[in-house]
């Protein structure tokens, strides 16, 4: 209410507008009003029906009728002024459901829709406003199958009958107290609910919070565990490309230090020749080759040993070939071994 008296009906628009609320199809519509440290209820009484305002003439006096009661346990806030702000909220309605205007006006005013403060129960004290206002909505809710019509709502005292008489308003202080008691249970066992359902709620939401964590650091350590892993694979092989880099290095530098010596990089093999054209060779390599050469030579010179018997029937066989005595002396002979 105090959103509405402030800013105005557009600013409270969203109360029925999304729930999609049609307030004209209702009975009673309660709107509790709390300003200057009080209390009061405002109540408005088929609204749908104010059309029946304007038929007097057709509409039967027992017929149902709109109105406004303003119900306040100490007469302290200006009922004219809410009300007021009540029809301009109606219009707003009446005109967002497209309802159009009655006989050419808007339907909510001060002589259509009035205003009505039956005699009530008043408080006491200065601390039961609240209660008097939950004892007040609740008998109204009670009354829910009576009808207000226009002889109860025209009379000299208004609502006299249906409401300042009705047994259900007919309560006292020490009735109100009752209700504070009963208040002060319900609410001490509502809290109690209540906070077990927090506790289950945030127990849930801890639980999701620590799952997404739980899930997001296996994420983390998974990831992490291929990162490492791509690492080291690419550190042995930049280990094994600089070590092959180093060799080829290696090989290269020899080569130019000893003055062309072959070498290999990148798996090819380098031959350094002189201006001759001969392969120049390193003094490790030149005492290999010689070593080489003289395998060979031995291995030559072992092929053509002659075995012992073989020596000497050949020796025989040149012996008989040395020409005797008064032979041809300038014949030349020889020993082959």
């Amino acid at each position: 209410m105090t959103t509405l008296k402030k800013d105005g009906p557009k600013a409270v628009h969203s109360w029925t507008a999304k729930k999609n609320i049609d307030v004209f199809n209702k009975k009673f519509i309660f709107v509790p009003v709390n300003a200057d440290l009080h209390w009061s209820l405002c109540v408005i009484v088929n609204p749908g029906l104010i059309a029946n305002t304007f038929e007097n003439a057709l509409v039967p006096m027992t017929a149902e009728h709109s109105c406004i009661l303003f119900l306040d346990s100490l007469k302290m806030h200006s009922k004219h002024n809410y009300a007021k702000h009540i029809r301009k909220w109606l219009n707003f309605q009446w005109k967002r459901l497209g309802k159009g205007k009655v006989h050419g006006v808007a339907p909510f005013r001060d002589d259509t829709m009035m205003l009505k403060s039956p005699k009530i129960p008043y408080q006491e004290n200065g601390c039961d406003c609240g209660v008097f206002v939950c004892r007040y909505a609740y008998n109204l809710y009670k009354m829910k199958h009576l009808k207000f019509t226009w002889d109860d709502i025209a009379e000299d005292k208004p609502l006299r009958t249906l409401i300042t008489c009705n047994p259900a308003f007919e309560f006292d202080m020490a009735d109100i107290a009752r209700i504070r008691g009963e208040i002060e249970t319900l609410i001490d066992n509502l809290s109690k609910l209540y906070l077990r359902m927090k506790e289950q709620e945030k127990a849930k939401k801890r639980a999701k919070r620590q799952a997404i964590e739980s899930s997001k650091t296996s994420d983390k350590n998974a990831s992490s565990s291929n990162s490492s892993t791509e690492n080291a694979g690419e550190e042995v092989a930049n280990a094994a490309s600089r070590n092959e880099d180093f060799r080829s290095e290696t090989k290269l530098a020899a080569s130019e230090e000893n003055g062309g010596i072959a070498g290999s990089i990148g798996g090819a093999t380098v031959v350094t020749k002189d201006e001759d054209g001969d392969v120049i060779m390193s003094p490790s390599e030149e005492k290999e080759n010689i070593l080489q050469q003289e395998v060979v030579v031995q291995e030559k010179s072992t092929s053509e040993i002659v075995a012992p018997e073989k020596l000497a029937s050949k020796m025989e066989n040149t012996i008989s070939d040395i020409p005797e005595e008064g032979e041809n002396k300038n014949q030349g002979w020889s020993l082959q071994i």
